[in-house]
């Protein structure tokens, strides 16, 4: 922070770390470990016991897709993600196609573009 503050000509910068619920969690830890480079750190819903294996997360929309007999759906999601994963590394057209709808420039998409495709049906159950 401090060749930061340098480059753009802060003297005495007063920085405020903010965050909601992981971000939170790692606004409160910056300012404790960092003290000195923030003057306040607001955590929203900070977590406190930290999940690292999320297998479990997409579960209730298989669960809630189960228990209407509609199984169906759950194979068409599954292959709809597989295909669309098999295809944005093989056919570039495609690729740049998806990234242009969703307003991605090409070399910034990573693991959170697929997260959000893969959790999307999660996050509406």
């Amino acid at each position: 922070m401090v060749a930061k503050n340098h480059e753009l000509n802060f003297d005495d910068p007063s920085w405020i770390v903010v965050g909601g619920s992981y971000p939170g969690a790692l606004s409160a830890f910056f300012k404790s470990r960092h003290n000195e480079d923030a003057v306040m750190s607001w955590s929203s819903s900070g977590v406190i016991n930290a999940i690292a294996d999320y297998s479990m997360f997409d579960y209730n929309a298989y669960d809630a897709m189960k228990k209407d007999d509609n199984l169906d759906c759950v194979f068409q999601i599954r292959a709809l993600q597989d295909n669309m994963a098999k295809r944005f590394e093989t056919d570039l057209v495609y690729r740049a196609d998806v990234l242009d709808i969703f307003n991605i420039h090409e070399g910034i998409y990573d693991f959170d573009f697929f997260w959000y495709l893969a959790d999307y049906f999660a996050e509406m159950n």
